[in-house]
């Protein structure tokens, strides 16, 4: 019983540390430039009728590139990243990559 309860822990312990984002939505503007990268504003619809979550994400490297460059406003996008704070206090989302639609 001993062991269980400590696998059980561990595992709480994991999940706390996890921080990984994953969805699709349209662009709500275009592709905006940033220091060393690009940022989006993804719509994401919720299961409530009516109700749009938008997320500021942040692209960096060759993906931030190419979504400057193909990308635009109402373009399907899946996003795959986590989450940080920034100074604002407001979370934006930092992509690990960005699947055209």
């Amino acid at each position: 019983i001993q062991i269980s309860r400590l696998q059980t822990t561990l595992n709480l312990w994991r999940f706390a540390e996890m921080n990984k984002f994953i969805a699709y939505g349209c662009l709500g503007t275009d592709p905006a430039p940033i220091n060393l990268g690009c940022s989006l504003n993804v719509g994401i619809r919720t299961k409530e009728k009516g109700v749009t979550l938008w997320m500021q994400v942040i692209v960096f490297n060759r993906t931030a590139e190419l979504c400057l460059q193909y990308k635009k406003k109402g373009d399907k996008v899946f996003v795959d990243g986590h989450l940080e704070k920034n100074p604002d206090g407001n979370y934006v989302v930092i992509a690990n990559d960005i699947g055209f639609m």
